[in-house]
């Protein structure tokens, strides 16, 4: 492993060491050929394409570009081709600032295990944020995390996606925060083309001003996954409306957050809050197959003024939905809770679901099973057993946070609702709308289950039942500290450290795992290695700093959280010993 520097007032034809940078990053990325190799950017503007190409990292030491110590650092646009475990991290590409003639800021081409994050894009005229392609093969494993992609304008009848999958297998999008593309916040495209396991979690779309922004759909789903999991959890989209070509965007938007399009198969779309939409969820005119969408919240789904019908969950004339399953939704002031006159509907369950002031229903004869639902002036109803209904069902407001914002709704039950331990077991169903597991034989109606330890709490505030991990490693490392009288710490002196990764989430896998242990004890057992026997104030990261075992624990917990990839955990703790009773941790939220 080697670790790289680039700087503005560098030049190529250094060493490439912090006092001897390179001047471009292009010039960087062709010089790294080990895994784990590191190249830090120090500060500026970089007005270059940087195209890294046929560079192969390792799972566990990835070949990693990153500003140095997050100084701001704007790249023009970067192409990745034919490379494996390259991760591109913490880089701002803004259009405003450095144009580019590229189709994408971001482009990924026939690359496997690859991660984009904590990246901002903003300010595109014609050009995709993040663009994954397939030419010479089906790119596997990617990764696009805690990313900010906004303000992505398009001309006429064309498309400016935030993030566009044109061909993948196995990848994952989460916590990012997306708004005001012209197109679609997120597609994946390539209808035939097998999804495998890819994960679209805890991710904020939105539109912030309608007149301004011709947008279309929050997330377009045109492929399925016959081999694994399509999973749509957790994410906000909100602010969709009905937009016509002229003013970009190819397709002229019906105001739909999710489209699940060209024949979908294998989609789970669970615990998600759609809020303020013309359409909740849309399913195109083909035959779509093992479609579950439960424990959603579908709240003020109306009409907007648009020409187009509104309507929580439906779809277009002629679509086929055949062994699709609901349940544990709560649907609350719309105008439509199904949709699609001419749908044909085969094998359909509709169980445990809350509708309040849910409005009308089209087509709501063909589902197959209706049971243990709760209805509340809603003017279309489905007898069933097992149904609680009534006018109002009491519900009070309920707060969390995704990507970093708080929301707000009424979706949660009163201690004396009847809707408590009403419902009847669904299929494969044990968390709720907040990811907690525990649903039981007798779960609650709607999206939330109860939880008597949430009452009096603060909003945001609830308590969660949670998993946790721990791994452990020791290693000798030396330092001397500074700015201070710190005695005979002021000298050279060695430390058998021992340092523990904590990981909490509260959802596991569909192995039972919160995390794969073994990767994770390589990720740490890379860095312990890296450390081993260093002097920690010669390191670069420990640069300007007292090596004190506080800025350790903090500096170890920011390069694990780079290297982890792990969709179901909640928050990352490192906790290090520099002897048998002192010690330190810091803790970083994932």
């Amino acid at each position: 492993m080697a670790t790289y520097y680039v700087a503005t007032t560098g030049n190529n034809a250094g060493a490439g060491t912090i006092g001897d940078p390179w001047r471009d990053i292009d010039h960087a990325a062709g010089q790294v050929s080990h895994p784990g190799d590191i190249v830090y950017v120090r500060a500026g503007n970089y007005n270059e394409l940087v195209t890294i190409e046929d560079k192969n990292g390792s799972s566990g030491k990835e070949i990693v570009f990153q500003p140095y110590q997050d100084e701001a650092v704007i790249v023009q646009a970067v192409r990745i081709k034919e490379c494996t475990y390259i991760k591109w991290d913490g880089f701002v590409h803004d259009g405003d600032t450095l144009a580019t003639a590229e189709s994408a800021f971001v482009k990924v081409r026939d690359s496997d295990y690859c991660t984009i994050s904590n990246c901002t894009i903003k300010n595109g005229s014609n050009n995709y944020g993040i663009w994954v392609l397939g030419v010479d093969g089906t790119p596997t494993g990617m990764l696009i995390d805690s990313c900010t992609i906004h303000s992505l304008d398009a001309p006429p009848n064309s498309d400016n996606h935030g993030i566009y999958f044109a061909k993948h297998h196995d990848s994952t999008v989460q916590n990012c925060e997306i708004y005001d593309c012209e197109g679609d916040c997120i597609q994946f495209g390539s209808p035939g083309v097998d999804a495998g396991d890819t994960y679209i979690l805890s991710n904020l779309m939105y539109v912030t001003d309608t007149d301004a922004w011709s947008c279309e759909n929050a997330i377009d789903i045109k492929v399925g996954s016959s081999t694994g999991t399509l999973l749509v959890k957790g994410n906000v989209m909100y602010g969709f409306r009905t937009t016509d070509t002229s003013r970009g965007g190819s397709g002229g938007g019906n105001g739909t957050a999710l489209v699940l399009d060209n024949g979908c198969e294998g989609v789970t779309v669970d615990g998600n809050y759609f809020y303020s939409v013309v359409r909740g969820i849309s399913w195109g005119a083909a035959r779509h197959a093992n479609i579950v969408i439960q424990n959603n919240v579908f709240h003020a789904i109306q009409q907007y003024g648009a020409s187009y019908p509104s309507w929580a969950i439906g779809g277009s004339s002629g679509a086929n939905l055949t062994g699709a399953g609901f349940y544990h939704n709560t649907i609350i002031d719309t105008t439509c809770w199904l949709a699609g006159a001419s749908v044909t509907l085969t094998g359909t369950s509709f169980r445990n679901n809350l509708l309040y002031e849910a409005g009308v229903a089209h087509n709501e004869g063909s589902l197959a099973t209706v049971d243990h639902n709760g209805w509340f002036s809603t003017t279309d109803t489905v007898s069933g057993p097992g149904d609680v209904s009534g006018s109002n069902p009491g519900l009070e407001d309920y707060t969390w946070e995704v990507a970093g914002t708080q929301f707000t709704a009424p979706i949660r039950l009163p201690a004396d609702s009847a809707l408590i331990d009403a419902g009847l077991s669904a299929p494969g169903l044990v968390d709720d709308f907040r990811g907690a597991g525990n649903r039981d034989a007798s779960p609650d109606i709607g999206a939330l289950q109860y939880c008597a330890a949430e009452t009096g709490a603060a909003p945001g505030s609830q308590a969660l039942a949670s998993y946790n991990v721990a791994v452990r490693r020791d290693f000798v490392a030396q330092h001397f500290l500074v700015g201070g009288d710190w005695g005979s710490e002021n000298e050279w002196h060695s430390h058998h450290y021992y340092v523990e990764l904590q990981l909490e989430g509260t959802a596991l896998d569909k192995h039972g795992y919160l995390v794969d242990i073994v990767d994770i004890e390589t990720h740490l057992e890379t860095l312990v290695d890296y450390y081993r026997d260093k002097t920690l104030n010669d390191l670069p990261e420990f640069e300007g700093l007292n090596p004190s075992i506080e800025h350790f624990a903090r500096i170890l917990c920011h390069a694990l959280l780079g290297r982890i990839h792990a969709p179901n955990l909640s928050a990352v703790t490192v906790k290090i010993w520099e002897n048998e009773i002192a010690w330190a941790a810091y803790r970083q939220e994932y």
